[in-house]
């Protein structure tokens, strides 16, 4: 997920996370 990280901007989201971070995060972090 660390190469669609970098591709996408964190601006896509008020959390400054990437979409990426935020849907690989929430199922590696459960």
């Amino acid at each position: 997920f660390v190469y669609v990280y970098n591709y996408t901007p964190s601006d896509a989201i008020p959390d400054r996370k990437s979409p990426a971070e935020v849907f690989f995060g929430r199922k590696l972090r459960t």
